[in-house]
């Protein structure tokens, strides 16, 4: 052959397109096909593969870049995937946002412009956040944070639901409240223990309150009186 054309065909085959026809998981490698051409089994490459390391398997079908030495197949090298009409960017995709796409609908986007993350699962999946001992996890109808210790470091905290304890409840600073229409302020089944102040009601100090009417034997007492009223009026 002659020598000019050689190199020609050389440099021609040196870079090629073609799609993901075969992967091996577990080896880490695909076969793409390229023409007529199926390679043999090529290293997938990844955003980086070194102390920091990535994991993010190409797909079938998806079409990727060959940067092959001397047009030789055999030391072909992938470079990134290519946009096809079979899988254009994803929906909202712009220069302000970077998205990452699932199969099962999952769906990650960051907005440089506003500064807003988002990830998205859909209904039946979750999200895990885990550091250590401590784990949040989203769920469609729940959130559940496990840990051995939370801290709610807030001014204000305002719980618009219902709220239920299952274990002591305590509080250092006072409690404060009302009933809702239709509903008590508070209502208690068990015992209570009440010590080192005053316990009151509508003016009425438990403890150390009198009564009108008093009288010896099974006479019944009057009503309690106020504290700092005279009884005898």
């Amino acid at each position: 052959m002659d020598p000019h054309v050689d190199n020609a065909n050389r440099i021609a085959g040196s870079t090629r397109h073609g799609v993901v026809e075969k992967i091996d998981h577990s080896g880490n490698r695909v076969r793409i096909r390229t023409g007529q051409l199926l390679t043999d089994w090529l290293p997938m490459s990844h955003g980086r593969a070194g102390a920091t390391r990535d994991w993010d398997p190409l797909t079938v079908g998806e079409q990727v870049t060959l940067q092959c030495p001397s047009g030789d197949l055999s030391q072909a090298r992938l470079l990134p995937s290519l946009n096809s009409d079979n899988a254009p960017p994803p929906d909202g995709a712009s220069a302000d946002n970077t998205i990452r796409e699932y199969p099962d609908g999952a769906r990650w986007e960051h907005n440089h412009a506003t500064s807003e993350s988002r990830l998205t699962v859909p209904a039946g999946g979750s999200i895990v956040l885990t550091a250590g001992a401590s784990s949040i996890t989203i769920k469609n109808n729940t959130i559940t944070i496990k840990t051995p210790h939370i801290v709610l470091d807030a001014p204000d905290t305002d719980a618009t639901g219902n709220l239920t304890v299952h274990d002591l409840l305590s509080y250092l600073s006072g409690m404060v409240g009302r009933g809702r229409v239709g509903r008590h302020a508070a209502a208690i089944q068990g015992d209570i223990i009440h010590h080192d102040g005053l316990m009151q009601s509508n003016g009425v100090v438990v403890h150390t309150h009198t009564h009108t009417g008093v009288h010896a034997g099974d006479n019944t007492t009057g009503a309690p009186v106020a504290n700092g009223q005279d009884a005898s009026a």
